[in-house]
């Protein structure tokens, strides 16, 4: 009997000259390999475009970019180490301002460089290591979106890292992912790790999680089983690190550490008294960071959500969605493509990073923008990945880049129509046109304070580095109300003399004032009557004797047996313990004689009332004890509407 053949057919060679139907993935891949120096051109240009009409010749009203600025007029004209933030922007613009002076408009055109250089070594570090339709279609939503358009005019050290993390990611793409022949072994080896820890090192400098990248190059090597490269590349980071700390420590001998560690394990960034964060807390913290800057954050970039003048709410299920899905992003690049793989390793550790150690009041758009690049790459490459074999489906690529585009241009031009009146204003030479009456309030006195107060006098400022910059001279930072521990309050108990708790929210007990050894801001209650603010006095006995029926006579609530009282600041978070005596030490210590007392919104974009009142309370408290602490108000910018105000200490 004939044995019947049940194989399947081979399937035939197609017939020569007839062409084979490409895929529209194939299509665009071929179109972007063919033209790729033109779209890098037509990108760069589109983002040069897009940043000269979003450029701002002011600084921001975080603050924390002027903080840089004086850093590196202070590192080159008195040789200080920069400090807390990242030291390498600092001596990066220090050159300039020692050439040619705060000139804000140079100084911010180094971001801009920062921005293009960046785009161009995504460039260089992806193209042909990934489809070229993934790659030039990041490129294209990064070239106008208005958040990273928004830094370029800017002195923030976002610009430099991001720039910095992208030519790392150059150089280790070409020597350790791509499919090569067999690195050299030895002394040519060890150089190239040298390299990578070197590049490691400039990226810690700029920003502290950028200490993540070791983490990133460590781990991606004991995934592919390369040991000894893991070996060499904590023996390399090591060898860098503790060399760059010696001779820093040489150079710069009362610099310490560029970094407080303890500022990132307290609760409270502005009032370390409430103590070190517990592991529930950083729990939570990971949790609440990680809401904000996924489901708030990256949905803005990426044009999802509306913008409002207030915080848009956070989303847990938006959450968690961008979280499983670059999960599953890294997974499917995972053994396919080693450059996205490390790519998606870097990311995960610096977003564990951020949601760490953050305190969640501290979130700012700017944390994730440094990364938003690379989440984009994972995830149009996870949808490549999984239409790639459906043809007729491929279609939902570009369709998904197209809602996107739309939504990034919606924001672009919405922001553009609000800011090119600004500009245009800026350009005929109105340098302050754009900022609110308080923020124009603060910078005119400023300005006043450098031209009327003698050089020689010490004023502290909320923002002393917008200050520093627009007045031209130094001023001293108040960033928050010092408090004292909670367990002062045990040793007060035990010290045997008398105290007295009394309610003086409605207004100071004027014979006690030299009586009170401790004031308590906070919601707290005075047997059974809530006050807000609370004084601790300690007096002997006889002035207690005098005390009590005054207090009675005029109802002030109070209690000369405040051990409940103690129990209930001390289980209260939102209670805060003051000294005025320590408070005003301070302000002798750095002999502080003016104070500019603005009135700066705590919701930049409305008058809601609410404003940022350090000073007000710093000043308040310390009067408590001093009524006299104010000696006189040396002058008015603003009137009755959100002035700014100059007080002469007295003291």
């Amino acid at each position: 009997m004939k044995k019947v053949n049940t194989s399947p057919a081979k399937k035939l060679p197609p017939k020569a000259g007839v062409p084979v139907k490409r895929s529209l993935f194939d299509r665009m891949d071929g179109f972007f390999d063919c033209h790729h120096k033109k779209m890098i051109r037509a990108m760069l240009a589109i983002n040069v475009l897009i940043s000269v009409l979003f450029f701002d010749s002011n600084v921001s009203l975080s603050g924390d970019d002027s903080d840089y600025i004086v850093e590196a007029f202070r590192f080159w004209h008195e040789g200080a180490w920069p400090g807390f933030r990242g030291a390498l922007y600092p001596i990066l613009l220090s050159p300039f301002i020692a050439l040619f002076g705060i000139k804000l408009v140079l100084l911010k055109t180094i971001s801009l460089l920062c921005i293009l250089l960046m785009l161009y070594f995504i460039y260089k570090a992806f193209f042909q290591r990934i489809p070229s339709s993934i790659l030039f279609f990041v490129l294209l939503l990064l070239s106008f979106n208005s958040y990273l358009t928004f830094y370029e005019s800017q002195t923030f050290s976002e610009p430099l890292f991001m720039l910095l993390q992208t030519v790392l990611l150059v150089f280790f793409f070409k020597y350790f992912t791509d499919p090569c022949e067999a690195l050299p072994i030895g002394k040519k080896r060890l150089l190239l790790h040298l390299v990578i820890a070197c590049f490691i090192l400039l990226v810690t400098l700029t920003r502290t999680v950028g200490y993540s990248a070791i983490g990133a190059v460590i781990i991606w090597f004991l995934c592919n089983k390369q040991w000894r490269d893991a070996i060499y590349a904590m023996l390399t980071t090591v060898a860098v690190f503790v060399s760059f700390h010696l001779l820093k420590i040489l150079v710069w001998p009362l610099s310490g550490s560029s970094y407080d560690i303890k500022a990132y394990l307290v609760k409270d960034m502005y009032n370390p008294t409430k103590g070190l964060e517990t592991l529930g807390g950083f729990v939570i913290r990971f949790i609440q960071n990680a809401e904000g800057y996924l489901s708030r954050n990256l949905s803005n970039f990426l044009g999802l959500r509306g913008e409002s003048i207030t915080p848009i709410q956070t989303s847990t299920v938006i959450t968690i969605f961008f979280a499983l899905f670059f999960i599953f992003a890294l997974i499917m690049v995972w053994k396919k493509n080693k450059a996205l793989f490390f790519t998606g390793l870097y990311t995960m550790l610096l977003c564990g990073a951020h949601f760490f150690l953050l305190q969640a009041n501290w979130q700012q758009e700017r944390f994730m923008l440094v990364l938003y690049p690379f989440i984009l790459l994972l995830y149009f490459a996870a949808i490549y990945q999984l239409l790639k074999r459906y043809k007729k489906w491929q279609f939902l690529f570009p369709l998904l880049v197209g809602i996107i585009s739309i939504g990034t241009l919606i924001h672009t031009g919405k922001k553009l129509q609000r800011h090119l009146p600004v500009l245009q204003q800026q350009l005929q030479g109105d340098k302050l046109y754009g900022f609110t009456p308080d923020w124009r309030n603060f910078i005119l006195m400023s300005e006043w304070a450098a031209q009327n107060l003698p050089d020689s006098a010490v004023i502290a400022s909320r923002k002393p580095s917008i200050s520093c910059i627009y007045g031209n001279r130094s001023f001293v930072g108040i960033y928050n109300v010092p408090g004292v521990g909670k367990d002062t309050l045990a040793t007060l108990l035990n010290a045997g003399n008398s105290l007295l708790v009394a309610d003086v929210s409605k207004g100071k007990i004027d014979f006690l004032n030299a009586y009170i050894r401790f004031v308590v801001l906070g919601s707290v209650a005075i047997n059974e009557t809530t006050s807000s603010v609370v004084a601790i006095y300690e007096m002997d006995a006889n002035m207690l004797a005098i005390a009590l029926p005054m207090l009675a006579e005029n109802n002030v609530a109070h209690t000369i047996e405040p051990t409940d009282f103690f129990a209930d600041v001390v289980s209260n978070d939102k209670c805060v313990i003051h000294s005025p005596d320590d408070m005003l030490s301070k302000l002798k210590a750095q002999n502080i004689r003016y104070v500019l007392m603005a009135n700066l919104r705590l919701n930049p974009a409305v008058n809601t009332g609410q404003i940022i009142n350090t000073l007000h309370r710093y000043l308040y408290v310390v009067s408590l004890k001093y009524p006299d602490i104010v000696k006189q108000e040396c002058y008015n910018i603003g009137g009755n509407e959100e002035p700014a105000v100059m007080l002469e200490l007295n003291y």
